[in-house]
């Protein structure tokens, strides 16, 4: 998926690109590349989880409970990964390597069944002279 995405730059941001002579647009990709939930949740203790920090917080300011119910299962067995990880030994390459596969496939799972409930949802919802008959 692709995006175009323009913006003003704000001033502390723009004077730090200046300053240490960095493109805006490096700064979003290498942020934008490092948002992972398999990361954030199997790295516990890593600096690379600090992206994701600012996604979960945007989902914070703009939750949806409507969503939660749904999500929840799926939440659950996120943390389920997480609680093995850390039986297995946090920190050791293995575990990080089993427990960001394990939440990857949650994460695919979820996403494909989101997909489909939200697929549903405008289908059943369509007004009855835009339903194929």
């Amino acid at each position: 998926m692709e995006f175009e995405y323009k913006s003003e730059l704000p001033e502390d941001f723009q004077q730090l690109c200046d300053i240490f002579q960095v493109q805006p647009t490096a700064v979003v990709k290498s942020i934008l590349d490092k948002i992972s939930f398999p990361y954030f949740y199997s790295h516990i203790n890593e600096t690379g989880r600090w992206p994701t920090f600012l996604f979960l917080e945007l989902l914070d300011e703009n939750f949806d409970e409507k969503e939660m119910e749904f999500n929840e299962p799926y939440l659950e067995r996120i943390n389920d990964a997480v609680k093995a990880n850390l039986r297995g030994g946090i920190g050791t390459p293995e575990t990080k390597s089993k427990t960001e596969k394990a939440i990857r496939n949650v994460m695919r799972e979820w996403h494909k069944n989101l997909a489909k409930a939200r697929a549903k949802y405008l289908l059943d919802n369509l007004p009855n002279e835009d339903r194929l008959e």
